[in-house]
């Protein structure tokens, strides 16, 4: 898994996310595909909150989680690809963004 920063806009103003770099320079935001595993299978219903709990979407927290982190990310990662075999394009359990197309605009180098 390629891990990546990337910042997008929101209404609060910037934000910086991580993401996983997959082919077809498509960026995927963990933290939200991690959300939508969880209410899509597990039907949780707090599932944004219990991703921010097991998958943070800040890569020095995610190095620090350690294998809960890893897990979770690869998990919702194979997930969503699976997803976006069938699909054109999947959003978040609360019609979030949750691939990206790459531009080097908004990924940001690894520090």
């Amino acid at each position: 898994m390629k891990l990546v920063t990337f910042e997008i806009t929101t209404q609060l103003g910037k934000q910086r996310r991580l993401g996983a770099w997959i082919e077809g320079d498509r960026i995927i935001d963990l933290n939200f595909a991690c959300a939508l595993y969880l209410s899509e299978t597990a039907g949780r219903s707090a599932a944004d909150q219990q991703a921010d709990a097991i998958l943070p979407s800040d890569m020095l927290q995610y190095f620090e989680w350690g294998d809960v982190a890893r897990d979770a990310a690869q998990t919702s990662l194979e997930y969503i690809r699976e997803r976006l075999l069938r699909e054109r394009d999947v959003t978040g359990c609360r019609n979030e963004q949750i691939t990206y197309a790459v531009d080097f605009d908004t990924a940001l180098p690894t520090q």
